[in-house]
Order: C-alpha cells, then structure tokens, then sequence
C-alpha cells in the first residue's frame, strides 16, 4: 500500500513537471522531424553520398531533390520512370520540365508553361535554349524574354538575350542594354564584361570599351584575349604605359606577339607622342625595349617584330643596341623567306647583311668577326647564284 502511495505521488510530480516545461515548449529552438532529415539529406548529397541522400529524399517524398539524385547516380532511366509516375499522380510544371530534360522534347515545357498558367521561368528558359540550339534568334529572345518577365534576376537569360540581339544584327543598342542588366545582377560575369568591351569598341566609344576590359581581365587573368584586346584599346586612347604593360600580360598568358601593337607603340615612342596622362611617350623607352625583346624571343623567325626593334634603335639607340638587332633581323629573313628563289626576298636578306656589316664597321669589330660577317655575304651572295634563274628566263 504504501509503495502504491509513493507511486502515486511521483507520477502525479511529473505529470506537474511535463505540464510546467509544456509552457515552454513554444520558445524552444526544436525543428520538425522533416525539417532536419531533409537537411541532413542535403549535406549529404553536398558531400557526394548521392546513394543515402536519394534514400531518405524517397522517404520524404521530396521529389525534385529525390530526381536530380537519380540523375547524379547516372539513374535517368529510373529518374523518368519517377517523373512519370508524379505526372500520373500529381502532375506539375517542374516534373513535365523534367519528362522535357529527359525526352528532350519540347512539347513538354510548352504543357509545362501552360499548367503554371505563365509563371514557371524554367519552362521557357528551355525552349529558348531549343530555339538558340537551332538558331531561331528571334524566337529564342522572345522565350527569353517571357522567362525574365517571370524571374528578372537570371543574369545569365539576360546574356543570352543579349547574344540572340548580337545574332540577329542591327540590335546592338538591345543587346547593350540587356549586357547591362547581366552585369549589374552578376558583377562576376566575365564574357558579359568581354562582350561589353567588344560592342563599345563596336560603338565607337573605346573608353567604355577599355573600362569593361579591365573589368574581364581582372575576373580572368589568364586569358590571353581579353589582355591583347585591352592593349589595343589603350594604344588606341594614348594610353601607352597601359598599354605595353598590357601587351606584355597577353605574351605571358600565352598569347602570340601583336605585331601591330608593337608597331603603334615604337611610334609613339620614337615620335615622343604625347600620352593622355600629358607626359612624353619617348619615358617608355625601358619598357619597350623590354617588350619587343619578348617578342623577338617568343617568334625569333618573325622580321616584323626585328624590324620594329631595329626602327626604335635607329632614331632612340645607337650601334651597340643596334648591332644585335641587325644580326637577329639577319637570321629572321633567312629562315622565313625563300630568298634563294625569290629575287625581292634575296634583296632583303642583301640589304641586311650589308646594313649588319656597315654597323660592325661603324663599332670596330675585331678581325676575326669581320671575316665571318664576309663569309655569310659570300654564302648569300653564291647561295642566290646557284639558284635563281638567269635574267630573262622565267622562273
């Protein structure tokens, strides 16, 4: 009896005890069951156990997360078998979005589209994909654009109406308002800031093209193009400093010598152009030589980068800086042109032996030089004998 009463009297404290922290249970921080399985789902699947998060997805009956595991498994077989049975159930836009991905027909994201009743982006984000895969431009923007009117932070719909504008032609004010739009949602998208700087440049507006330039090139330092298209644009705005700098970056990316940079510059240089910071061009000199001698390296069989070289020597240098120019210039002709057979090209490689001889005359060469630098005008000179056609016959 008495074991009875001590019973009693326990059970009737902790049913006071449950009723006091019941007061409480409100403000306590307890998530549902639900809620922390699909959060331990979703870690995871973010740490690659695709097998046991599709498990308790399943169980959970979260179907999109259950369909994009499959799809990670290399089920899809089993993902659509999945997405058939929810249209046969339940249908939805996302799983007809879904029967689209894996039959890849169209039709699909159209019922898609039409059962949201206009409010399901990921519909006609996959139809204008369709369009631009068979370069409908037109319709692809307009799909796009429906999409957009749904979700308009899609930076990435934006571009892509922004390439369709750029297809179809005669659209570039469209398509530079839409390049806009990407770059103010995602700062970070580089080929919208490289496309920016192509239709500036397009536009006839090099300030703005250069300003989005420098912005691609800071987001994706290793690209090559994005470097050679920026030193353009700053030579063209006097902006020489940037410029070789530049020029130099799309050497080291693993961009070929710009010729026609290097020629825009040695002008400038020898010219002592004024730059747009009102300083004198002719400052440079230390760093263009640093750059033409990058150029030489990279394709020593190239005359032009040579000849710029020897040009920027001749008016800034004098004969010892000349003096290896003039033996590289000699070299580059002689392995780029076919000047045993050509009478124009064994003019050139003549004129440079001699004008490599004058300069070794001109520093005081040693004897033993000298009689090399004869040997090789005599080699040109019966090389060419040997094999170019006597005068009046044809070759």
């Amino acid at each position: 009896g008495g074991g009875c009463i001590v019973a009693s009297g326990v059970a009737e404290e902790a049913d006071a005890l449950g009723a006091l922290r019941l007061r409480g249970f409100w403000a306590a921080n307890l998530e549902p069951v639900w809620s922390l399985g699909s959060e331990l789902a979703r870690s995871l699947a973010a740490l690659g156990m695709f097998t046991q998060a599709a498990g308790m997805f399943s169980e959970m009956r979260l179907w999109d997360e259950y369909i994009q595991t499959l799809v990670q498994l290399g089920k899809r077989s089993e993902a659509e078998r999945v997405v058939r049975e929810r249209l046969d159930a339940a249908p939805t836009p996302e799983m007809w979005c879904y029967l689209g991905d894996f039959t890849e027909e169209t039709r699909h994201y159209s019922t898609a589209w039409e059962l949201s009743a206009g409010s399901c982006a990921r519909a006609k984000l996959a139809l204008g994909a369709a369009a631009m895969r068979r370069q409908a431009w037109e319709e692809a923007r307009s799909e796009l654009r429906c999409a957009l009117g749904v979700k308009a932070h899609l930076a990435e719909a934006w571009y892509c109406c922004a390439a369709c504008a750029l297809k179809l032609g005669g659209k570039e004010e469209e398509a530079l308002a839409d390049l806009r739009r990407v770059v103010a949602i995602d700062p970070e998208h580089y080929q919208a800031w490289a496309t920016l700087g192509g239709l500036f440049g397009q536009l006839r507006q090099p300030r703005e093209a250069l300003c989005a330039f420098r912005e691609a090139c800071r987001l994706r330092g290793e690209k090559h193009e994005l470097w050679k298209s920026s030193a353009a644009l700053a030579a063209d705005l006097s902006m020489y400093s940037e410029a070789i700098f530049r020029g130099r970056r799309a050497l080291e990316t693993g961009g070929a010598p710009d010729p026609v940079l290097a020629a825009v510059l040695a002008d400038a240089v020898v010219k002592d152009t004024r730059a747009a910071d009102m300083t004198g061009a002719r400052r440079l000199l230390p760093q263009l030589r640093t750059l033409l001698g990058l150029y030489t390296a990279a394709q020593p069989g190239a005359a032009q980068h040579w000849q710029t070289a020897l040009y920027v020597e001749r008016k800034c240098g004098g004969p010892a800086e000349a003096a290896p120019l003039l033996l590289g210039h000699l070299a580059a002709l002689r392995a780029s042109t076919e000047w045993t057979k050509d009478a124009a090209a064994l003019d050139a490689v003549s004129e440079a032996a001699a004008q490599l001889v004058e300069a070794r005359l001109d520093s005081g060469c040693e004897p033993g030089e000298l009689k090399r630098l004869g040997a090789t005008v005599d080699e040109l000179v019966h090389a060419a004998a040997e094999r170019l056609p006597p005068p009046g016959r044809a070759q």
